[in-house]
């Protein structure tokens, strides 16, 4: 059939158009979007808007589906981390902790006795010290080692942890309860630093500043204090702390079981450790528990 010469050659006219791409669409030499304006300008929309609408149609339907599947998502991440939340405040309310020690041996007590001093010859301290005099010091033995054995290890021995610790000790008089204090802070210590002491005994932790402080450890005395105010928290006095556990222990039980969960980096005690085990500062230390038993030997030992 002969075309008429007002119908145009459509299919001739689409083959010479050029394609048009449209800015951020991957539709290049697409029939339909590079040659909207052509149809438009011949009358063809209503043949063609179909095909157009429907192009649109589908593009809008797959954004649609991907911002669906972008809001499910967002909607599942916020209901994982309000179940996470949910859970950690339900363990944080519901959790019991375990009941911090709080039976602290003091300076005072009202069941201390003489029961425990260990009797001893009146020339034992002269004899020691003899001992060594002249010779050069150890770490051990020597005459702080030699007095410790008798003084403390030997009052230890017949304790069976029938009572407890603190039980035991307030049964002393108050210069043994400071003596055994320095021991096991020196003892602990050195075998594990400072953590261990106050981990293994807590119930010695106040009355060893005290100690401290009576055999003239100043520099140590005030290093520990700082240790105690970042174990327990900021206080004014010994006694003080004390009533303060006694009236009401639940933030020392929530901080006593962080500490003992493993909780071993208390900065302060660095400190302490830095010099501890120095040579020169274990024969001061020594030199000093030497004079304090001489100083106190009343306190400590009963005199044949």
């Amino acid at each position: 059939m002969k075309r008429s010469a007002k119908s145009p050659d459509f299919a001739a006219i689409l083959r010479e158009q050029p394609a048009t791409t449209l800015p951020g669409n991957n539709h290049k030499n697409h029939p339909v979007v590079g040659h909207v304006g052509f149809f438009f300008r011949f009358g063809l929309v209503g043949r063609l808007g179909g095909v157009f609408k429907s192009y649109i149609n589908i593009n809008i339907f797959i954004s649609c589906k991907h911002l669906t599947k972008s809001m499910k998502t967002g909607i599942i991440l916020i209901v994982i981390i309000l179940i996470i939340i949910g859970i950690y405040w339900f363990r944080s309310k519901s959790k019991v902790y375990e009941k911090a020690p709080i039976d602290f041996v003091m300076l005072e007590s009202k069941t201390e006795s003489t029961d425990y001093l260990p009797i001893v010859d009146k020339n034992w301290l002269k004899e020691i010290e003899l001992k060594y005099a002249g010779k050069e010091w150890k770490t051990y033995p020597n005459e702080h080692t030699d007095q410790s054995e008798k003084l403390c290890n030997d009052v230890y021995r017949p304790w069976k942890g029938e009572i407890t610790h603190s039980e035991f000790l307030n049964k002393m008089t108050k210069e043994q309860r400071m003596y055994f204090a320095l021991i096991n802070f020196e003892s602990q210590t050195n075998n594990g630093g400072v953590y261990q002491f106050l981990f293994n005994n807590s119930e010695l932790s106040l009355i060893t500043l005290e100690a401290m402080k009576a055999a003239k450890m100043d520099k140590l005395a005030a290093d520990y204090e700082k240790v105690l105010h970042e174990y327990f928290g900021k206080f004014e006095t010994i006694q003080d702390l004390n009533k303060q556990f006694q009236d009401d222990s639940k933030k020392w039980d929530k901080r006593w079981n962080s500490f003992a969960e493993g909780y071993k980096e208390l900065e302060s005690t660095f400190e302490i450790e830095n010099y501890f085990y120095d040579e020169d500062y274990v024969k001061e230390f020594q030199a000093k528990m030497v004079e304090f038993v001489k100083s106190n030997r009343n306190g400590l030992m009963k005199i044949e």
